[in-house]
């Protein structure tokens, strides 16, 4: 479904991949762009829980980390 979607906005078959890495870590964002960077990845697409603003202050933003410290590539937020 996911990938359908991606086709459908204009992004070739043989240029998408999706990555899916289980691991402990202190902060998924960090692992991302860890990834990210290794991979040399030209963008970066993330979903949004949707915290209130008092909950992202206190437990973080993943999207909000990658948006902030990605470099070198796009950052695609889904909400």
């Amino acid at each position: 479904m996911r990938q359908r979607f991606r086709l459908n906005a204009g992004f070739e078959e043989n240029r998408i991949a999706t990555r899916l890495s289980i691991r402990p870590c202190v902060s998924v964002a960090d692992e991302i762009l860890k990834e990210q960077d290794k991979l040399r990845c030209c963008i970066v697409a993330v979903g949004r829980r949707g915290l209130s603003h008092n909950e992202e202050f206190i437990l973080g933003s993943t999207s909000n980390r990658i948006l902030h410290h990605a470099r070198n590539c796009a950052v695609m937020i889904i909400e």
